[in-house]
């Protein structure tokens, strides 16, 4: 209650700048129309993805007849949903692996460490490694031999990079179906969404793309260039 006046006060300053403004530029429709709902004009806004630099090849595919999985890559923080993840392991029914790469969020943010004990109890009895932080552009090679990246924030984000990058080293991704991160997936063919916030629903997506224990053609990367990925073998 204390800090009502002062977001009071950005938000205002928030609309007057957007009003200022001749053209925006949204990260995806879901900001867009956020925003639009606020009062901004729809007219004023250009819809354009943030730059992701392509890898230098895609992500090797999973070898044939190894045991699913599933990597988790981001902050470990109770707000992108690795929890949930864990939870919804163990209602899949197919024999599998979750890999966690990351570590706490930078300063000057705490780290939860509450959150991080109730990871280690959720592994527990569970195929779960620890992997921690990944170095930055390293996100391709953690995913190599991965069947998908899971992607289970709990909240609506705005765009979701993580999930582009992996889409881009021709991995599937497995996402909530609202916020920025739905807008990149196509069920079926580049990945699967699920309802948010919710572990039996990841738990169905993690299934589906199990039996065939393969994931999505590669990517044809050159000079610069990304052409659409195949159809996964799901």
């Amino acid at each position: 209650l204390l800090g009502g006046p002062l977001f009071t006060r950005r938000y205002a300053a928030m609309r007057a700048s957007l009003e200022a403004c001749d053209r925006l530029i949204a990260p995806s429709e879901f900001v867009r129309d956020v925003l639009v709902g606020e009062g901004v004009e729809r007219s004023k806004f250009e819809v354009i993805s943030p730059a992701t630099e392509l890898p230098s090849a895609p992500s090797a595919p999973p070898l044939p007849g190894a045991v699913p999985r599933f990597v988790y890559a981001g902050d470990i923080r109770r707000s992108k949903g690795a929890a949930l993840l864990l939870e919804a392991l163990e209602w899949v029914e197919s024999p599998c692996e979750v890999v966690l790469h990351g570590g706490p969020h930078a300063p000057p943010s705490p780290r939860e460490l509450e959150f991080e004990a109730e990871l280690k109890a959720l592994s527990k009895g569970q195929a779960v490694r620890f992997a921690g932080r990944y170095a930055p552009g390293a996100l391709a090679a953690v995913l190599d031999g991965a069947l998908a990246a899971v992607v289970p924030s709990l909240v609506r984000e705005s765009f979701g990079r993580t999930a582009n990058e992996a889409l881009l080293a021709g991995v599937p991704v497995l996402v909530p179906n609202e916020g920025g991160l739905a807008e990149q997936v196509e069920e079926g063919v580049n990945g699967w969404p699920f309802e948010p916030r919710s572990a039996g629903s990841p738990a169905q997506a993690m299934g589906r793309s199990i039996p065939d224990g393969s994931a999505m053609s590669p990517p044809n990367i050159q000079a610069g260039t990304l052409e659409r990925p195949g159809a996964p073998r799901f």
